[in-house]
């Protein structure tokens, strides 16, 4: 149960009640916007030399319940030789994404850089794959990678509307803006960086910050996507991961800054969650949605149909239940699945307890699209609301079953951080009752004797 502290009855002491209460509604669901949102049919970025359409372009689809495409190509496709760009199939991309209502995401592979790059650098790493890139400190990456951000947002499209840069398009929602020689986001898979002989944590950090304000300045108007996962050198202090994050917050999501939003593309049943140990991606992704940013997750392979590797990853043979976990966790409100589940649901395909997927993906369309909160898992009391009435239930469950917001079977600390998300939200949209001043103050008293509860502390963040 909460101690909660002694009444405050002197008025003069409502200050300290607001100073407290900050906090807590820094934890509430970040701002919706403009930003994406809704199930994005998932594009290939390979080019098929033998086709007589852009193979990028095979993954758009007219469902109900499908909000957008995201678009992956190549850098060395967008530019074959240095300054020459080839970005010709935008125009009909966002001609056939906007005929049909939807939004458009561009997600670009960076770390598949043009040869001139790679002869140009003056340090390369080989990645997990085999793959060699230019260290991300490199200067001339650096460099080029701004060339092509610049080049891509001045980009004139001509398919929809009067001509105008694509900067300025209103089907393009969110773009990726990975710096060049990033090892598959902000994670390093086999040591590749960490253990090269120029590396530093200033280095790779300052890559990181210098490479996305590059990207995001070219796309002020959108939301920019940053695959961000984890990444420890073994180094004593703050994790590199840790230190981005303090470095990136004050900088992105607030009023007049650009958007930025983590992005994973490893969804499935069990996975991303929060680990114990207060580290990794899904703490990562916690901490960034409190900071008051968005997540964007990508499913890690096809529900329908993946290699027997993935089973237990993937056993419900439902994406919803991917996108339950992340929008229960994260507030996640952007999910990429692979066409094959969109194209099965509406052929009537069944997950595993024979529940067809097609009821499931409009049910969640309709929330993630939403303006209004349709569901509140952390309206523990049932009575329609997100308040302080139902911190009572979830105190009792502690440990046990009910009050159960992130549905993972029992009551615990990422259950609360659930109920902070979504705290002031109805069932019938807009905005709860505020607790009247006194109440609330209390009730913000008691709630900072829970840290203990949501997870071990973690060093301060550089």
């Amino acid at each position: 149960m909460l101690a909660l502290a002694s009444p405050l009855v002197a008025s003069g002491r409502r200050s300290i009640c607001i100073w407290l209460m900050l906090p807590l509604l820094a934890l509430a669901s970040p701002a919706r916007g403009d930003t994406p949102a809704g199930i994005y049919s998932l594009g290939q970025a390979r080019l098929n030399p033998n086709a007589s359409s852009d193979a990028r372009l095979w993954g758009i689809r007219d469902y109900d319940f499908v909000s957008g495409f995201t678009l992956r190509t190549f850098w060395s496709d967008l530019e074959p030789t240095r300054g020459q760009y080839e970005f010709g199939f935008l125009n009909e991309a966002i001609k056939r994404v906007s005929a049909l209502g939807q939004s458009l995401d561009i997600e670009i592979f960076t770390n598949n850089e043009p040869q001139y790059v790679l002869d140009g650098a003056s340090a390369t790493y080989t990645d997990h794959a085999g793959n060699v890139n230019p260290v991300p400190w490199d200067a001339f990456a650096q460099q080029r990678h701004a060339a092509l951000f610049t080049a891509l947002s001045n980009y004139t499209i001509t398919s929809v509307g009067a001509p105008h840069p694509l900067r300025l398009d209103a089907t393009l929602t969110s773009i990726d803006v990975a710096p060049a020689g990033l090892n598959y986001g902000v994670r390093d898979l086999n040591g590749g960086i960490r253990n090269h002989p120029e590396y530093t944590q200033e280095r790779y950090i300052d890559a990181v910050m210098n490479g996305v304000a590059a990207a995001t300045s070219a796309f002020p108007h959108d939301t920019n996507s940053l695959a961000f996962f984890s990444f420890d050198d073994g180094a004593d202090g703050p994790h590199v991961d840790d230190q981005l994050i303090a470095r990136l917050a004050p900088l992105y999501n607030g009023p007049g800054q650009p958007r930025l939003a983590f992005f994973v593309e490893n969804l499935s049943d069990n996975w991303p969650l929060p680990l114990n140990n207060g580290h990794g991606l899904g703490n990562n992704l916690q901490d960034w949605v409190a900071e008051g940013g968005e997540t964007m997750m990508q499913a890690l392979d096809k529900w329908l149909d993946h290699p027997p590797a993935r089973d237990e990853a993937l056993a419900s043979l439902n994406p919803a239940t991917g996108i339950e976990l992340a929008y229960d966790l994260y507030g996640t409100r952007f999910f990429e699945l692979y066409p094959p589940d969109l194209d099965g649901a509406v052929a009537g395909a069944v997950d595993a307890a024979g529940r067809p997927l097609l009821d499931d993906l409009r049910h969640w369309s309709n929330i993630l699209t939403s303006e209004d909160v349709q569901e509140l898992p952390a309206d523990f009391n049932g009575d329609g609301l997100v308040n302080a009435a139902d911190l009572p239930t979830w105190q009792t469950s502690f440990g046990g079953e009910g009050a159960d917001a992130d549905l993972d079977g029992d009551a615990d600390g990422a259950d609360l951080l659930a109920w902070q998300r979504q705290l002031g939200a109805s069932a019938a949209g807009g905005l709860a009752v505020v607790p009247e001043p006194l109440g609330a103050c209390l009730f913000a008293l008691g709630m900072a004797g829970l840290g203990r509860y949501l997870r071990p502390r973690r060093a301060p963040l550089a």
